[in-house]
């Protein structure tokens, strides 16, 4: 249980946070006369380092799971692809694996190299999420790359710009590229 607390907090998942967060957390983790560390340190306790720069980062991990199929808590995308594609490590999950239970419904997963990816695509899942947060482009930066805002023809959408209120019974603005759901 405090692994997952700790692993866990308002702030979501500790894979997806920002260095400077999960930094802050490290630094705060307390150890007690048994020499047990703390769960204590809760991301939720590193919310004063938290802004929308941390946002970015979580957003631009999010983005590189959805396109690569590496699970964010993995650093090096090439590696994690190589070892899970590996004929060696293949053969040894079909072995092992014929012993446990097996879901025919389930379907394989796929992986994609960063380099297999359009050249905009990966500059932006670099740029949201470079260790260093002065280094780090925001959200609003992001809207800007050409694989956000390029239409196949080379123009570009019109994305809306500032904040947009959310309480309850404000009108959805859809974007123009999205529509209407119907």
């Amino acid at each position: 249980v405090a692994t997952m607390q700790f692993k866990m907090s308002a702030l979501g998942t500790k894979a997806f946070a920002a260095p400077e967060i999960k930094n802050r957390a490290e630094v705060n983790k307390v150890k007690d006369g048994a020499g047990t560390t703390s769960a204590s340190a809760a991301l939720t306790e590193c919310v004063a380092d938290y802004g929308m720069i941390s946002d970015a980062f979580s957003v631009g991990t999010t983005l590189r799971e959805i396109l690569t199929g590496v699970p964010a808590e993995e650093t090096n995308v090439t590696e994690y692809i190589s070892n899970k594609t590996n004929p060696l490590a293949q053969l040894m999950t079909a072995i092992f694996g014929a012993c446990a239970s097996k879901d025919d419904n389930k379907r394989k997963k796929q992986y994609r190299y960063l380099s297999a990816m359009p050249k905009e695509a990966s500059s932006l899942l670099r740029d949201l999420t470079k260790p260093k947060a002065d280094d780090r482009i925001t959200v609003r930066q992001a809207q800007n790359n050409d694989w956000i805002c390029k239409r196949d023809d080379g123009s570009n959408f019109e994305l809306p710009q500032g904040d947009y209120p959310s309480t309850t019974g404000t009108p959805i603005n859809f974007l123009k590229c999205a529509g209407k759901a119907k």
